[in-house]
């Protein structure tokens, strides 16, 4: 996806003018920009439609035990 954006702006920099390539521009950038937000948003949902954490929780709780056992430590 940010692959073929960055083509397609590359490209109609070398055709284009300069105002319709920045519409270009700014169209591809939020379209790139929005569609992950919109996916990690979607999976995020059936995660919690699930009654489960989010992945990075999971990963996270662990982690911070670890720490908190180093710093019981000293």
């Amino acid at each position: 996806m940010w692959f073929l954006g960055g083509i397609i702006v590359v490209l109609s920099s070398l055709i284009l003018d300069k105002q319709p390539n920045l519409t270009i521009f700014l169209i591809v950038t939020g379209i790139i920009t929005i569609i992950p937000i919109v996916y990690s948003y979607i999976v995020f949902e059936k995660e919690k439609k699930r009654h489960r954490t989010p992945h990075i929780a999971n990963c996270l709780i662990p982690l911070n035990r670890k720490i908190l056992v180093l710093l019981k430590q000293y």
